[in-house]
């Protein structure tokens, strides 16, 4: 946890999302989910940004 935020690791994302690690590199390289770089390469990503991203998504599909 950062400040209020709490952050995932890519593992804790993958397992969560039942993503493979190359997936998730594909959604980061698209800027499709949200994530922070800390120093060269420790990636963290909000669970906030997370949970709202799976929220919009669900909205696009049950408009779909």
């Amino acid at each position: 946890m950062i400040g209020e935020e709490r952050y995932l690791t890519g593992e804790e994302v993958c397992t969560r999302l039942h993503l493979s690690p190359r997936t998730l590199q594909t959604l980061r390289g698209r800027r499709q989910i949200p994530f922070k770089l800390l120093g060269n390469r420790l990636l963290l990503y909000p669970e906030s940004g997370i949970r709202a991203e799976l929220d919009r998504n669900l909205w696009l599909a049950a408009e779909a």
